[in-house]
């Protein structure tokens, strides 16, 4: 069921993150093959996890940026983020000054989780963490295949500030959905924060699910509705993710095509509530969000916001057209130590 196809390795590419783990002991099968079998009751099935997805890091040393006005990247905190950067092509970024601004705000996170990749835009992604890394920084990128229906055609991706987050070897895959329940279904990867060895301590570990609604779907019957696939696909990933790694720690970062006013639409999602709405108030056409279940996830620190391309970033309403639509971009921020389930929030220093 689970296996890996071998592929030359693209040329812009210096390191290539295979999909899945190989399968060892005939316990661990069994155990996958019981959950994948609730995965399938479902309509969502991990049957195929062999697709490629592409890496890129280019070595350097760490510097800090900026959320919002004089917020550094706290050192005993991870900030994840997402973003969706409207049809992400080369012909967009064939605009140097706007391919810099992307890396200047990319620099504010630890982990990034970004959609709406045009399949043309993988090299200009690898050119702007090269711009990144050219100042000093060590950031890496990993990439989907691209996916959709018809012509519409789109890739998710993950960049990372290597020096203070890693992403967990051969975690990263798409869900496979035979039954074509979600235009694209979504992209998977495990992250670790870094520590120093003599902290003793695990860094927190955590999986992102990376998503992009369709927004037609929100409109349809409730099996049709993205977000009521959306909490199947949690539901199988949590437990497959469990299952393989002990990992209980499951946020979504993505373009939920839910706004402030329609949140109430997120109660699909049973256990997960968007933090970024609870601290600060959304707007209208604020689709991104980052969910998190409370009961398991109690690294979450209660920080979490908006970021705003025109407040924030100093741009102009039309620069900030040129890179998305949505003006604003979600942030949250975790503690760097793993710390044991169901003992509340972690609170901030």
């Amino acid at each position: 069921m689970f296996r890996k196809r071998r592929r030359r390795r693209p040329t812009v590419v210096t390191n290539r993150v295979p999909l899945t783990r190989f399968i060892g002991p005939l316990t661990t099968v069994l155990a996958l093959v019981f959950l994948l079998g609730l995965g399938l009751t479902k309509g969502i099935d991990f049957t195929r996890l062999d697709r490629d997805v592409t890496a890129t890091d280019v070595g350097g040393s760490a510097r800090s940026g900026k959320v919002g006005p004089g917020l550094k990247k706290p050192g005993d905190r991870i900030r994840v983020a997402g973003f969706r950067v409207s049809g992400f092509d080369e012909k967009k970024f064939s605009d140097k000054k706007l391919l810099n601004t992307l890396a200047q705000l990319t620099q504010q996170f630890d982990v990034l989780a970004i959609q709406d990749i045009a399949q043309s835009g993988v090299q200009p992604l690898d050119r702007m963490v090269q711009a990144i890394n050219a100042e000093g920084a060590r950031y890496a990128v990993v990439v989907s295949p691209p996916q959709g229906r018809g012509s519409f055609q789109r890739q998710y991706g993950f960049v990372w500030d290597t020096s203070r987050v890693q992403l967990v070897p051969q975690t990263t895959y798409l869900v496979n959905d035979d039954h074509d329940r979600m235009r694209l279904p979504p992209m998977v990867a495990t992250f670790q924060a870094v520590l120093p060895t003599e902290t003793g301590r695990d860094g927190f570990s955590f999986t992102l699910i990376n998503v992009a609604i369709d927004p037609s779907s929100l409109q349809q019957s409730e099996r049709e509705n993205e977000l009521s696939v959306l909490n199947d696909v949690l539901l199988s990933v949590r437990e497959f993710e469990y299952s393989r790694q002990g990992q209980d720690d499951v946020i979504v970062v993505g373009d939920l095509r839910v706004d402030w006013q329609q949140r109430a639409q997120l109660n699909r999602l049973r256990n997960f509530i968007s933090v970024v709405g609870a601290s600060q108030p959304g707007e209208n056409g604020d689709f991104q969000h980052i969910l998190v279940d409370r009961s398991t996830t109690s690294e979450f620190t209660s920080a979490a916001g908006y970021y705003d391309l025109v407040a924030d970033l100093g741009l102009t309403e039309a620069q900030a057209l040129q890179i998305s639509d949505q003006r604003r971009l979600a942030w949250a921020e975790f503690q760097v130590f793993e710390q044991p389930a169901h003992l509340g929030i972690a609170s901030r220093p």
